[in-house]
């Protein structure tokens, strides 16, 4: 019986794996004629082929007020909240999809960031959040840099924002370190900067349910991240795991270089000049180690893929021999 539930449960994680990586279905174009509205044509299919009106829009009614009311806040086709909720179940995929062309699966992600924003000030503003982020960044950098200060005070008017300024120090590191992934070799930094607004509504998701009653789930935003790379970029946990802290930690000494600059130009003041070339010389050498060793990855994997290549193709050749 327990080897039965056993295969049960391993038979459910398998199938909610193939749906992790393609949960897709469309529904096959109407074959009858339409009539469009807007330009007046017949066609046949879901989409005017002259003006892409969609079909079926006719006079209004209560359904396209409720339709109307809906969109702006992402609850209408592509809905924002079926959006989030894959983010949150399948992350690096839903994002692959999406910088891969398959637009049609995500709510805009722009467009998203600014609507949870606006979400995340209505409920500081009608409950009472805990702030655990911002208190423990208080703690940190309060009174020691005035950009600093400025940020934290932004941050907490501006949430969406201030996780996408936060998280763009990410990019480049990211885009070093994993662009000779096996699934999504050579992503552009367009590309990225679309990764790194999806990483800042995952923040921002956690951020709202941390503060408002889990403040041990931001432990679970590091692993969430990783589980995300790895999704995204297909290395391996532990191949996943390294570089993602790397990357981490290069943002993180950029961000604090960044706000030596600033207050070194804002107060007039040589004073943080070495320290920023210190804090600048040891994020190269972290990058360039994460990258020598990326590329010794790199090169390793390509040995053993012709290695493979040579082998299946001796087999075959071997085979083909026996036969005649």
């Amino acid at each position: 019986m327990k080897l039965h539930s056993l295969k049960s449960w391993q038979q459910l994680w398998q199938r909610f794996q193939r749906w992790q990586r393609e949960p897709m279905s469309y529904e096959f174009a109407r074959q009858e004629v339409n009539h469009c509205a807007n330009c007046g044509h017949d066609y046949t299919g879901n989409f005017c082929p002259y003006c892409s009106q969609q079909c079926g829009v006719g006079r209004i009614g209560w359904e396209t007020v409720r339709k109307g009311v809906m969109e702006v806040w992402g609850l209408h086709s592509r809905s924002m909240i079926y959006s989030l909720l894959q983010l949150m179940i399948r992350p690096g995929y839903f994002i692959n999809d999406y910088i891969n062309g398959r637009r049609q699966v995500s709510f805009p992600p722009v467009k998203m960031l600014i609507l949870m924003s606006v979400v995340s000030v209505l409920i500081d503003k009608l409950t009472i959040k805990s702030h655990t982020m911002e208190r423990a960044a208080e703690t940190i950098f309060k009174g020691h840099y005035h950009f600093t200060d400025t940020l934290l005070t932004w941050f907490q008017s501006n949430p969406g924002w201030g996780w996408l300024m936060v998280n763009l120090f990410l990019l480049v590191p990211i885009w070093l370190l994993l662009r000779h992934s096996p699934l999504n070799r050579k992503h552009t930094l367009p590309q990225g900067f679309f990764i790194i607004v999806f990483l800042s509504i995952q923040s921002l998701i956690i951020d709202n349910i941390a503060d408002c009653s889990f403040s041990i789930l931001y432990l679970i935003s590091p692993i969430l991240v990783v589980i995300t790379f790895k999704q995204l970029f297909g290395y391996g946990i532990w191949g996943t795991t390294w570089r993602t802290l790397i990357a981490l930690t290069s943002g993180a000494v950029l961000a604090l270089s960044a706000a030596m600059i600033y207050d070194t130009f804002e107060n007039r003041a040589t004073l943080f000049t070495w320290n920023i070339v210190a804090m600048l010389a040891i994020n190269i050498i972290i990058l360039g180690i994460g990258t020598w060793i990326d590329k010794l990855c790199e090169n390793r994997r390509i040995k053993k893929n012709r290695y493979d290549q040579t082998t299946a193709a001796d087999t075959s050749r071997l085979c083909l021999e026996s036969a005649c």
